[in-house]
């Protein structure tokens, strides 16, 4: 059985990190009132959560670690922002 659950992020330059089930995987990334919100398919009776690290970077901004994989983009306060996941 899935699920899609949502879950926000800050607009930091600080990695950010979240809990989720072990195994959800990201379907959507938008701005939803201000913040970064993304929602993820996930196992709601998956008792397994799993540390996830995302970092936000600005258009133009340097992305120095290769580690990091692409997750979307969101348009946010007239600028776009980038969020990679990893670390």
């Amino acid at each position: 059985m899935r699920s899609v659950f949502k879950y926000t992020l800050g607009l930091t330059d600080l990695t950010q990190y979240l809990e989720l089930p072990v195994g959800a995987k990201i379907k959507y990334m938008d701005n939803q009132n201000g913040q970064i919100t993304f929602w993820a398919e996930v196992d709601p009776f998956c008792k397994v959560h799993e540390l996830r690290g995302f970092n936000v970077f600005g258009t133009g901004h340097t992305i120095d670690d290769d580690a990091m994989e692409y997750v979307g983009t969101v348009q946010m306060h007239g600028f776009v922002w980038h969020i990679y996941e990893g670390k």
